[in-house]
């Protein structure tokens, strides 16, 4: 049986592959808001030992080999490929190997090693882009908050251009990450503004809608979660202290100011956190719902004003 946090400490990738779960990874951490920002320091805290590398790494999947060859070494194989395919073997996601990952109908390269995207993010951001269609606005002003590779923004940018995107994120570094997904993608620069910036930070005006993938696991759960991701995927981008609950709380008790009356704030978080997500919500002017994901679990939090 699946734990509550599976989804995010062994997440698919959207690349066309036919069988097996994926294991998605992240980099050294960074500190954010006084979350416990390394491993290490919470295996001393805790006397509990978490996923380190040289732990059991699961079988290679030839299905990735197959997609590597094709798509960064176009069928030839070469010691270029070998070298890829020992990254893969010591459990390089390989999004991070081949570089770059589809992502609604969009390629998000990801060489600067953001969080890499994953299909239950396209699964509601289709479904909140459907929303905002249907609204028939001649514009749309809209926000793409801890951004990582800009992916939702990007997507937004694409499937509605009638729109444009003020994209922030935390870690300075991934600003030019998302710039290059702009160009990648062919949209019109001047319909993204691009800036580094923790959470809300930097939001102005307001917004037709807002739209979050926060980090939203508790550091508690990082003895559960699987060694790839704890060497690879950045640690910035996952934990959120207490139940994993530090953003969510920020938006439902500061969004509402950004946004235009009618607007709609969209949340990524975790199917456990609905309870506490609720007793949150006591009080508050908020409309609110939850979704869920392709999967049955309840995934994305839809924050009306």
């Amino acid at each position: 049986m699946e734990s509550n946090h599976d989804h995010l400490l062994r997440r698919e990738i959207s690349y066309p592959l036919n069988d097996g779960d994926l294991n998605l990874n992240g980099t050294p951490s960074i500190e954010r808001r006084g979350v416990i920002d390394s491993v290490a320091e919470y295996a001393m805290l805790t006397n509990i030992m978490p996923s380190f590398p040289g732990q059991t790494i699961p079988p290679l999947n030839p299905k990735e080999v197959e997609w590597l060859l094709k798509e960064k070494h176009h069928g030839s194989a070469s010691p270029e490929f070998d070298a890829d395919v020992e990254r893969l073997k010591a459990g390089e996601p390989l999004a991070y190997v081949i570089g770059w990952i589809p992502f609604l109908d969009c390629k998000i390269d990801v060489t600067l090693h953001p969080m890499i995207p994953r299909p239950e993010t396209e699964y509601w951001l289709e479904r909140a882009i459907n929303e905002l269609r249907a609204k028939n606005l001649p514009t749309l002003r809209l926000a793409d908050t801890f951004s990582g590779s800009g992916c939702i923004g990007v997507a937004l940018l694409k499937h509605l251009p009638n729109a444009t995107v003020d994209i922030s994120e935390y870690d300075p570094k991934l600003t030019e990450q998302i710039r290059m997904n702009v160009r990648l993608n062919n949209i019109d620069e001047t319909r993204a503004k691009v800036w580094a910036g923790d959470a809300l930070e930097g939001l102005t005006g307001t917004y037709d809608a807002i739209f979050a993938n926060p980090p939203y696991i508790d550091p508690k759960a990082i003895p559960e979660m699987d060694a790839s991701v704890i060497n690879y995927e950045p640690h910035l981008s996952l934990f959120a202290g207490e139940h994993g609950l530090d953003y969510i709380k920020l938006i439902i008790n500061e969004g509402g100011k950004f946004l235009n009356e009618g607007g709609s704030f969209y949340i990524e978080c975790d199917a456990h956190q609905r309870e506490w997500i609720t007793e949150l919500m006591t009080g508050t002017p908020w409309r609110y719902e939850f979704w869920n994901d392709q999967y049955g679990q309840i995934r994305y939090l839809i924050l009306r004003k």
